[in-house]
């Protein structure tokens, strides 16, 4: 159903389709996959509709909601549709909500009755099409980001409308089915079904076994019903009751796949196949990008994290065998974009990107980094085609970094930013704000910071949100994990905000102190305000003995002119050097050295974050690594 991105085919789907087919490859078992995301947004609105923009504000939580409440009514309210035309107003550029498309409530009503209608038609054409009266039809949804609503809608016209024709048994599975939240709302909505919780290939590849033996629909559920009790077959059933059997990280993770380099390659046929038949146009889109995976898992264990909740361990792909995949992937669908979904794809992103300068294949790729690497790292893999990513930065306080268990310190962060900026490519970094272990010098330390690197690019500032699973989540009590409050980004009440899936977040006052909050409060409406797009601080011309420097940080330009010690000195800390490092590479007085880093440190040209003393000027390089990438 409606995904995130719909420029993108869902990997679950993919991974699925494709081991599925490897193990059962005869006629008792057929699989499908279907992108309904693709078909169902380019229909229901306009078609010079940007497809990304389409899919983020038109097919959200709150457009399905309504869609759901109005139609099928399982929460049994007296009258629904006085709640529809009190919540359309939301759909609409008045709105306060993320879901506006709409510049009038008349528009809005019309849009949502196409995303009906379109809906229903593809439920209809693409999926109940491929029903068998004489065999066992499992219905999958692969349930992220915006997609819990849809699903919802799908299981209900599926339901009501062919369980009696059809031997039909549903199945949730995905990345939000983990979620506690999610699984309540499944239970509140009446949602008859199993879920597949945590990695999906070994429990589902059990789940159709179970079938086939017994392929009868009266018999079947109770078997599988009654196999669920162990808790050791990684999967539920919800019920009038709710679930059947309470998870587990234990259950969730059994059945998880021992090793993963022999995973077949991702199907994303279909994908492709919808893409050119919904909107040919955009089947060679230089939005296309192909998601693959290199790892499973993270040898991480950050405290805001809950990314391994539902996995044990970490897990990854032969590098060999992941270059050979992005080529044949990139060959097979003649898109060179690729993206890579693993958590940090440092342990292989090196040997892959030797491969890739072998190779006369040229890639644009995108992956999730931790910063704690030196210059060489970034420059081979920025040639290799590595030309997009997200960098684990998160804080720019050392005390509040190591807090967080996040095994980096604020000079990776700012090396890694530094060179990247060097380098071209694109780098997207956030810092979490009003995180609970927050201290007031943390926040007065990252401001210190800041001022210093405008020309680095901006963060974006992401409010501390509680994951179910991470450490912190886990530290809780229940108690506290009551009092979690729950924030949706719409305009509603409190009663239909609870309906609503959304973030959960801490009461602050009870974790930080008051003069924490305010200085967070603070610096948040200060650096949102700031604008740094303009901004540089770089080096125009470099000799042996002589550097000069632009700036435009903060007056309309400056030069700097180093000479002799001040620019040897200048020059040695670009990597980032200690006190005892700088005494170690010059010949220069100890005292005369101290002189000239803090005169460096006084004009901001230079920064010092712990014992580390680190140049602010971006180099010119003689290489530019974009020119290695794919168009």
């Amino acid at each position: 159903m409606p995904w995130k991105n719909p420029y993108t085919p869902s990997i679950q789907l993919g991974c699925l389709k494709a081991y599925i087919d490897s193990k059962y490859n005869n006629d008792d078992v057929r699989v499908y996959t279907y992108s309904a995301y693709v078909d169902i947004a380019l229909k229901s609105f306009n078609k010079d509709h940007d497809m990304v923009s389409s899919t983020f504000k038109y097919l959200d939580e709150l457009s399905y909601f309504l869609l759901v409440t109005k139609h099928f009514n399982p929460l049994n309210m007296d009258n629904p549709a006085p709640l529809y035309s009190k919540m359309i107003p939301e759909l609409t550029e008045k709105g306060a909500g993320s879901a506006t498309f709409a510049k009038s409530t008349a528009e809005a009503k019309s849009l949502m009755r196409s995303v009906k209608e379109n809906t229903i038609e593809y439920l209809e054409k693409t999926l109940a099409t491929k029903f068998e009266s004489n065999k066992i039809n499992i219905i999958g949804f692969s349930v992220a980001f915006n997609q819990l609503y849809a699903s919802i809608f799908a299981y209900y016209y599926l339901y009501k409308k062919y369980t009696k024709k059809y031997n039909l048994i549903f199945l949730f599975g995905g990345a939000s089915i983990g979620s506690e939240l999610t699984l309540k709302l499944l239970k509140r909505y009446k949602v008859r079904a199993f879920t597949a919780i945590g990695e999906g290939e070994g429990k589902i590849e059990r789940f159709i076994q179970t079938c086939l033996d017994e392929n009868n629909l009266q018999k079947l559920v109770p078997r599988l019903r009654q196999k669920i009790k162990d808790h050791k077959q990684g999967f539920f059933y919800l019920d009038k009751e709710g679930i059947s059997s309470q998870g587990t990280r234990e259950a969730d993770a059994c059945f998880q796949l021992p090793a993963i380099n022999d995973l077949p390659l991702p199907d994303y046929d279909e994908y492709f196949a919808s893409i050119q038949r919904a909107k040919p146009d955009h089947a060679n889109s230089e939005h296309l990008q192909i998601p693959l995976e290199g790892s499973r898992g993270c040898a991480r264990n950050c405290d805001f994290c809950g990314l391994n909740k539902n996995w044990k361990g970490f897990r990854k792909k032969d590098p060999e065998n992941i270059y050979k995949q992005l080529l044949k992937i990139g060959s097979k669908h003649k898109c060179h974009r690729i993206t890579f979904v693993d958590n940090t794809c440092e342990s292989w992103i090196s040997t892959v990107s030797s491969k890739l300068l072998e190779s006369k294949d040229k890639f644009t790729i995108f992956a999730e980094l931790r910063t704690a690497h030196k210059q060489p790292f970034w420059r081979k893999i920025s040639k290799a085609g590595f030309m997009y990513y997200q960098l684990g930065c998160e804080s720019l306080s050392d005390p509040l970094l190591k807090r967080m268990n996040k095994g980096i310190r604020v000079i990776d962060n700012l090396r890694a930013l530094k060179y990247c900026c060097e380098l071209g490519v694109t780098v997207y970094k956030n810092l979490i704000i009003y995180h609970p272990k927050t201290k007031v010098d943390d926040v007065l330390e990252m401001e210190r910071v800041l001022k210093y690197i405008p020309h680095l690019g901006k963060f974006e500032l992401a409010e501390y949100e509680v994951t179910e699973g991470s450490p912190i989540y886990n530290s809780l009590s229940n108690e506290e994990k009551k009092d979690l409050i729950i924030v949706t980004s719409y305009n509603v009440d409190k009663k239909i905000q609870s309906l609503l899936p959304g973030k959960l977040k801490l009461n602050n006052e009870d974790f930080l102190s008051k003069e924490t909050i305010e200085a967070t409060d603070r610096f948040k409406e200060r650096y949102l305000k700031l604008k740094t797009k303009y901004l540089h601080l770089k080096i125009t011309s470099q000799t042996e003995d002589k550097t000069t420097i632009y700036d435009n940080r903060y007056t309309d330009g400056e030069i700097f002119t180093l000479q002799d010690a001040h620019a040897l000195i200048y020059d040695i800390c670009h990597q980032g050097l200690t006190q005892d490092e700088i005494f170690e590479t010059t010949e220069f007085d100890h005292r005369d050295i101290m002189s000239i880093l803090d005169d460096f440190i006084d004009s901001r040209l230079m920064i010092k974050v712990g014992p580390h003393y680190l140049s602010l000027a971006l180099r010119q390089l003689q290489e530019n690594p974009g020119k290695y990438a794919a168009a």
